[in-house]
């Protein structure tokens, strides 16, 4: 890992701008990138490009919570924020497909994904497995001064199979919060911004010193598997089985 002595330096001597509060919830919002129409395209391309379009707007409607305890983290869709979207065409689906709840306890590196695919899984892993480079390339994110890493993680593709998906995420050494959205983080800092495929997390709000009380529960509902078989069960679409997987 690059530049390590540098960054746990900043790490510690800014530490002092986050409250002793060792609670808290951080909201994250989702940018997507719109699809641009072409006129001259046919009308059942021009369909379908609005149609995804009109799926990213749902899906940049959604609100999600990070909340922290200690060393615990819990992220999850906040389904009772609605911003006038539900009855637009697909947001149950979209809705649906970000299901899964990400547990982290960085005391023990465990990490928990409470799913639903063709059950409910209890998907573990470790945030060992998650190495990033740290690089001294940074921008500012909102006033503060954040810092690019990378990682790559095994992920499933339903025409690509098992791959190699490259995570970049933006975190910020004075917000010591080794936390980020979804199961990211292990670093020196916030994730103030998580680019994960076509999607950019981002953080909507903070609140670092809340008057409500935080409560981490500890996903228990689902077969435990690990993250590896899990990813084997997925199926993959080929020109063999398309039509049988569409199910016509």
């Amino acid at each position: 890992m690059k530049s390590v002595c540098f960054l746990f330096f900043i790490f510690f001597a800014s530490s002092s701008i986050v409250s002793a509060q060792n609670d808290g919830r951080i909201v994250y919002r989702i940018s997507t990138e719109r699809l641009s129409i072409d006129d001259n395209e046919s009308q059942a391309k021009q369909k379908v490009y609005k149609l995804l379009n009109s799926l990213s707007r749902i899906r940049d409607s959604l609100y999600f919570h990070l909340d922290y305890s200690n060393s615990e983290s819990l992220f999850y869709l906040n389904k009772n924020k609605n911003i006038g979207m539900s009855n637009e065409k697909g947001y149950n689906s979209v809705v649906r497909s970000f299901n899964t709840v990400y547990y982290v306890n960085n005391e023990t590196g465990n990490i928990i994904e409470q799913t639903i695919s063709d059950g409910n899984y209890l998907v573990t892993s470790s945030t060992d497995e998650m190495n990033w480079d740290t690089t001294k390339e940074k921008k500012i994110i909102d006033g503060y001064l954040c810092f690019k890493a990378i990682t790559n993680i095994k992920a499933q593709s339903l025409t690509k199979g098992e791959y190699l998906k490259k995570i970049e995420a933006w975190y910020c050494p004075s917000l010591p919060l080794n936390i980020g959205p979804k199961m990211y983080g292990n670093l020196p800092g916030l994730i103030m911004e998580l680019i994960d495929g076509k999607l950019t997390y981002y953080v909507d709000s903070m609140d670092l010193n809340p008057k409500f009380k935080i409560q981490i529960d500890k996903p228990n509902n689902g077969k435990k598997i690990s993250k590896k078989d899990y990813l084997s069960r997925q199926p993959k679409i080929t020109k063999d089985n398309f039509e049988e997987y569409i199910g016509n």
